[in-house]
C-alpha cells in the first residue's frame, strides 16, 4: 500500500451530540498531519491546535501563550478585549456614560 501523500486535510465530526459538531484543519510536516485550527459548534475559531481553550470568538495559541479576542459588552464597558495568557487584559472601546475612546 502506498504511503499517504496528503499535505492538508479538512475534517469534521460531531461534538458528542448528533446535531452539532466541529471542523478541523490539518497540515502536514515531515509526512505527519497535525491539526492547527478548529471551528466549533459555537462558531469559535481556535488557531494553534484543536484543544485551544479560549472564551472569545477568535482564540490564538502561540509560543504557549493564549490570546483571546472577544467583544465585551457590560454595564461598565463596551468594546474589544484582548486577553493574553489568561491574565492580562487589554481593551479598547467606550466606558459607560462616556463617548470617548479608551485604550
Amino acid at each position: 500500500m502506498a504511503a499517504d501523500k496528503r499535505i492538508t486535510l479538512v475534517a469534521g465530526s460531531t461534538d458528542g451530540a448528533t446535531n452539532s459538531g466541529f471542523m478541523d484543519f490539518y497540515t502536514a510536516s515531515a509526512g505527519t498531519l497535525t491539526p492547527h485550527m478548529r471551528i466549533n459548534a459555537a462558531g469559535q475559531v481556535n488557531i494553534g491546535g484543536v484543544a485551544t481553550a479560549g472564551s472569545g470568538k477568535l482564540n490564538v495559541l502561540g509560543d504557549n501563550i493564549l490570546t483571546t479576542f472577544e467583544r465585551t459588552v457590560n454595564t461598565a464597558y463596551n468594546g474589544q478585549r484582548f486577553r493574553t495568557g489568561g491574565t492580562d487584559d487589554w481593551y479598547y472601546g467606550t466606558l459607560a456614560g462616556d463617548s470617548n475612546l479608551h485604550i
